[in-house]
């Protein structure tokens, strides 16, 4: 008190007199104030004994929780390490240098689990759809009657409903001038996907392969009266889209089962024979046959004898059968009755040449049929029959001069614009007829198909441009009309038994 200076204030006193210290004052009942001022030194010292207390029970909790975290891992991570090693991983303590715990690798592990269970699931698939086609080819070739199918058809969800069936035959025969496999085959899914989604308004429909060429749809409807109007409303519909949006030139065949009996195998024997009537270039066109027409009164073993007599070009012996058949089918006053006889006759022979031998042409077959369909009297009738059977005959001897003149129509336009990207339904296009009869047509005169011809004349073409420039193969490939070099290396291969750069090194 003897420094303390009564003309400052308090605050002003002890911030002079007692700096650093820390103030605590009351005041009594009477208004007195007393204060009591204290060291940091003098706090810490009272408080020290107090704090090493609370630090010592601190560790003691803190080394009981790493006592009970060290129980619990022993006794419930250990299961977890035996999973682990169950399902073919290690615990994270027998791998040097990991940074993942338990769980980051049971994560990993049941991600590749699920991708494994999702492999297994599309195999399943695949197997699943491999069944059903192996089934629905059982129904086609008449391994089973359709009105009481086994079992198993049911239990891989093959369920026919509805009492009328149809066989639906889409032949795609642009696809199979298409270099490019991986899209070919996209192509065909799709088109499978999108034409038994369509048919499926009519009822049930289920698809398959036939020979990796054809698509076949087995219709199961309710519709009676009207359904070959609506089946070929829709594959008109189909047609068209399919050329707008895939530029794909589909060919529909249509067989309609009988409402008694239905026999699908019959159907779909029509719906083959058919397609070599059906026209590719007719939006409207798609035809049409009943099971009726399969059960015909013609004589097979007539129709047997006239197409072993082509089979062995035996003239004499086909005009003798002909003649033979003519006396007892085609003499009748019913023109109508007399043309379904002859169209019937000559798919049927033709049919059946075609699975004896598939590389036989049909030398317009396709002109000859619709001249059969248009003829206006019996007598042409007779005439357009007869020169489709001996068409048949001379198949691999004759070529017309017309037939002479599309082979030559096709070859140019292929050396004038062979370095464009041209296709085989443009070559036809410019021919002016289908490109199945151009293709046949063009097999028999020169022994190469559209396609191989293009692909030889343009590797041909290539060969200068090997000798004589210093462009690259890409370069060159591109210059001869081929979007991808892979494609002309395979082709100059094919030819020439050697790379275009081997060639060119060696000459």
């Amino acid at each position: 008190m003897k420094n303390w200076d009564n003309g400052l204030s308090v605050s002003e006193n002890e911030e002079l007199l007692l700096p650093g210290t820390s103030t605590f004052s009351s005041f009594s009942t009477i208004g007195a104030r007393c204060s009591f001022y204290a060291s940091r030194m003098d706090l810490f010292t009272a408080v020290s004994a107090t704090l090493l207390q609370w630090f010592i029970i601190y560790l003691a909790v803190a080394a009981a929780d790493f006592a009970a975290s060290m129980i619990y891992g022993m006794i419930m991570l250990r299961p977890v390490d035996a999973i682990m090693k169950k399902i073919g991983i290690n615990p994270y303590t027998e791998i040097p240098g990991v940074r993942e715990d338990e769980f980051s690798l049971i994560s990993t592990a049941l991600d590749n689990l699920n991708a494994q269970l999702s492999d297994i699931g599309t195999v399943m698939h695949e197997n699943q759809l491999l069944v059903r086609e192996r089934l629905l080819s059982g129904i086609l070739y008449n391994y089973v009657d359709i009105t009481s199918l086994p079992p198993e058809y049911e239990e891989h969800g093959l369920v026919f409903p509805y009492p009328f069936y149809a066989v639906i035959l889409i032949s795609l025969p642009s696809l199979d001038e298409m270099e490019d496999y991986t899209r070919r085959e996209q192509l065909k899914l799709v088109i499978r996907t999108n034409t038994t989604n369509a048919f499926s308004a009519l009822g049930t429909a289920y698809s398959l392969y036939i020979d990796n060429k054809s698509i076949c749809i087995i219709l199961n409807t309710g519709l009676s009266d009207a359904l070959g109007k609506e089946l070929s409303k829709l594959c008109t519909a189909l047609k068209k889209r399919m050329k707008q949006s895939l530029s794909v030139y589909p060919l529909f065949s249509i067989g309609i089962c009988s409402e008694s009996e239905p026999a699908p195998w019959q159907v779909w024997q029509l719906a083959r024979r058919n397609f070599i009537f059906t026209a590719a270039d007719a939006d409207d066109f798609v035809l049409l046959s009943y099971q009726n027409e399969f059960t015909s009164s013609i004589d097979q073993d007539m129709l047997s004898r006239i197409t072993q007599a082509i089979i062995d070009k035996d003239g004499a012996g086909l005009k003798e059968q002909t003649d033979a058949f003519r006396d007892r089918y085609l003499e009748s006053e019913d023109q109508e009755e007399v043309r379904r006889m002859a169209l019937i006759t000559v798919s049927t022979i033709y049919a059946s040449l075609l699975e004896i031998n598939g590389d036989i042409p049909d030398i317009q077959i396709n002109a000859s049929v619709r001249k059969l369909e248009n003829a206006s009297s019996i007598e042409e009738i007779n005439k357009y029959f007869y020169n489709c059977l001996f068409g048949m005959l001379d198949a691999k001897n004759k070529i017309s001069t017309e037939s002479y003149g599309y082979i030559q129509k096709a070859i140019q336009y292929i050396e004038q614009n062979y370095s464009q990207p041209i296709t085989i339904p443009q070559i036809a296009g410019f021919v002016g007829v289908s490109s199945i009869y151009l293709t046949k047509l063009f097999k028999l005169s020169t022994g190469k198909t559209l396609s191989e011809y293009l692909n030889y004349y343009r590797t041909q073409k290539s060969l200068d441009l090997l000798m004589n420039t210093e462009e690259t193969i890409g370069w060159i490939s591109e210059a001869v009309g081929y979007s991808d070099v892979r494609s002309y290396i395979r082709f100059f291969k094919k030819f020439y038994y050697m790379t275009p750069s081997e060639y060119r090194k060696d000459r």
